[in-house]
């Protein structure tokens, strides 16, 4: 990983992370990526930490959705819960932060994998 100046090239991280906010020993990991300067899209956007709980609603769930068959399949885990990712970094310039609004996709039949995805959208302020 290397600084970015303001005004330098967007840098998007996303993918499968299995990190669930809500386990104790998961967080270093989220912590370590939030301290290289990269901004979690979903947190951002949508004002909550885990965003996938009862406390927060779980809008954000990524795994194990309701009705989703192929998590049944594949883990004994069946709690909903926020794996997938998608954190910037680099986003600022001379007019200001970008903003940004995520979103959870897939999260609906018919269900294309045990995970939905997640769709950022990205304009300049």
């Amino acid at each position: 990983m290397e600084n970015h100046r303001r005004g330098s090239n967007l840098v998007v991280l996303g993918g499968d992370f299995n990190l669930v906010l809500n386990l104790l020993e998961e967080e270093e990991t989220y912590s370590q990526i939030l301290d290289f300067g990269f901004i979690d899209t979903y947190s951002f956007s949508h004002g909550c930490y885990s965003c996938c709980s009862e406390e927060e609603g779980f809008l954000g769930c990524t795994y194990a959705g309701a009705g989703n068959p192929y998590s049944r399949i594949y883990s004994s885990m069946q709690k909903p819960q926020r794996l997938d990712y998608i954190f910037v970094k680099g986003i600022e310039n001379d007019v200001g932060l970008l903003i940004f609004d995520a979103t959870v996709v897939f999260d609906f039949e018919p269900w294309v994998s045990d995970h939905s995805g997640v769709l950022i959208m990205i304009r300049p302020s």
